[in-house]
């Protein structure tokens, strides 16, 4: 009898620490699909929560072709936040760096989104451009 309520008090510890650990920010790993634009790049996103419930969105993409090389080519590589409704919300741009490796880190008060990734003209687009080099599912980041 001992042992079932030692049992029992551990299993209970065990389920609030892990309830507590996902409340309190552990991340949320999306994969990001590239398109026959990028075949050579891998990308993955992770969604925690800050203080303010707001998503923080990492991005994380591998061998990444500069924008330069597409066909036709473009000058950046643009982040999104995409709600099912279809508004999007600009996250940022990418900086690839010598080892073609692009980040980004942005934060959105959109709980229920899908994240893509597009190729732009200019470095500062109102609305995302039809070129979507990756997409994610979507995001439930309440």
């Amino acid at each position: 009898m001992r042992a079932d309520l030692t049992t029992a008090k551990l299993m209970t510890l065990g389920l609030i620490a892990a309830v507590t650990m996902f409340d309190s920010g552990c991340a949320q790993k999306v994969a990001l699909r590239n398109s026959p634009d990028v075949p050579a790049a891998v990308g993955e996103a992770k969604i925690t929560r800050d203080e303010n419930k707001n998503a923080v969105v990492e991005v994380d993409i591998q061998h990444l072709a500069p924008p330069e090389n597409l066909k036709p080519p473009k000058k950046v590589y643009m982040a999104w936040a995409q709600a099912s409704d279809g508004k999007n919300m600009p996250l940022g741009q990418l900086t690839i760096g010598a080892d073609r490796r692009a980040r980004l880190q942005a934060t959105t008060p959109m709980q229920m989104f899908r994240i893509i990734v597009t190729a732009e003209d200019t470095p500062t687009p109102k609305f995302p451009s039809p070129q979507i080099v990756f997409s994610s599912n979507m995001v439930d980041a309440s």
